[in-house]
């Protein structure tokens, strides 16, 4: 089985509760990305968070999951 990687950074409330989590490529055990391809990373983290590793376990029943997408991502229209 491959290893799986996706980086959290915690969302606090002003109460200093944790709300969520940002998440974040990575593709090594590194705390850094090398992201060459954005719309390929944001691709791989949603898919690595869901798929491979679960987003309960990655922000918990409550939390919520934040993250970031290539803007070409958001603005192209689905050609599917």
């Amino acid at each position: 089985m491959n290893e799986a990687f996706v980086g959290r950074q915690p969302i606090f409330n002003r109460d200093l509760e944790f709300i969520g989590a940002e998440l974040l490529y990575r593709d090594s055990r590194e705390n850094r990305a090398n992201i060459t391809d954005a719309s390929a990373a944001s691709t791989s983290t949603v898919v690595t968070a869901f798929t491979e590793i679960g987003i309960d376990t990655l922000v918990g029943k409550k939390g919520v999951a934040y993250v970031n997408f290539a803007e070409d991502m958001l603005l192209s229209p689905n050609t599917d």
